[in-house]
């Protein structure tokens, strides 16, 4: 499954929606038991990105181009991921 493009309009713009709307969607897919979930998010999204990872979620990395990539979104948001 996957989750994509999710956006807050830019008055409601704060972390704690998005976190919330995560973890509900999250809850709903244990009582549909669908274990296994992805998110696209471009590497621009910083906010988005800092959600996810407090929800637990930790980058795919499939090559040494994406290494790099992450390592870079993970020094501007200053967090030292689970897995990478």
């Amino acid at each position: 499954r996957e989750i994509g493009y999710v956006a807050v309009k830019p008055e409601r713009n704060n972390r704690k929606i998005a976190y919330r709307f995560l973890i509900a969607i999250l809850h709903q897919m244990k009582k549909r038991q669908i274990h296994k979930l992805y998110v696209r998010v471009h590497s621009f999204r910083l906010n988005a990105i800092k959600v996810y990872l407090n929800a637990g979620f930790y980058p795919c990395i499939r090559d040494r181009e994406e290494k790099i990539g992450w390592k870079t979104v993970m020094n501007k948001l200053e967090v030292t991921p689970k897995r990478i």
